[in-house]
């Protein structure tokens, strides 16, 4: 890239690395299809004592990794919370793959809702662009209840800032509409994403801030998952 970075970002719902019908598909070749500079993942599952399914994926495609489990589990399949690591057999969270080197990363805490099985939280992180610039990016995934997800992504929006430029990424649990107007930003793809097989809402969400032109928008078509992955092109726009 030169002058300014066409940046290539995407969000995928791995859904543990299965399909809603409990089929398992390839994480790796799924990421290798997004053909992404960042990519947001949700519902990253990790086996105790072995790499994720995302850190996989970044391996053996040359991505750096900063993932955030966010809960231990004892079923992958009943998806059965538990506190001590001595039951759990594995954790689920989130996971951002970048080719850019991350210069400044945090987690912020959105709280866990009433009826919710896990407390939710969003990373944070900033990226050096090959031309000297950075880009700010967001991954989460907010709960499903819906009395609780737009507060969520309120307190999300407070944690980074009146005058933030983070682009927002992953499975809000809302619609579109709904989600830019809480986030104060543009949708980079409109489109269905879930259920995979034959979507019926937009959940899946790429949301720009100022300061970036969007190139290119789309949904893809399904890779495994039970939700469809989301993908954009962005431009700086000149100071």
């Amino acid at each position: 890239m030169t002058g300014f970075d066409r940046i290539e970002v995407a969000g995928f719902n791995l859904h543990w690395g299965y399909g809603g019908d409990g089929v398992p598909f390839d994480v790796t070749a799924a990421c290798a299809a997004l053909g992404a500079d960042v990519i947001a993942l949700q519902e990253v599952w990790t086996p105790s004592g072995r790499p994720s399914i995302a850190a996989r994926a970044a391996e053996e495609l040359g991505y750096g990794i900063r993932e955030l489990p966010l809960t231990r589990l004892a079923d992958i399949d009943g998806f059965r919370v538990v506190e001590r690591e001595q039951e759990a057999t594995g954790s689920w969270g989130l996971a951002l793959l970048t080719r850019f080197p991350v210069t400044g990363y945090r987690v912020l805490d959105l709280g866990r809702a009433a009826g919710d099985t896990v407390r939710r939280a969003a990373q944070s992180a900033v990226l050096e662009l090959p031309s000297g610039g950075t880009l700010h990016v967001v991954n989460t995934h907010l709960t499903h209840r819906l009395h609780a997800g737009p507060r969520q992504l309120r307190r999300l929006v407070r944690g980074l800032g009146p005058l933030s430029g983070a682009v927002v990424m992953g499975d809000l649990n809302m619609t579109g509409p709904v989600a830019a107007a809480l986030a104060r930003r543009r949708r980079a793809v409109t489109g269905r994403t879930w259920p995979a097989g034959r979507p019926v809402a937009q959940l899946d969400h790429i949301l720009v801030p100022r300061g970036y032109e969007i190139a290119g928008g789309e949904v893809l078509p399904g890779l495994g998952s039970d939700h469809r992955p989301v993908r954009a092109a962005l431009l700086p726009r000149a100071q």
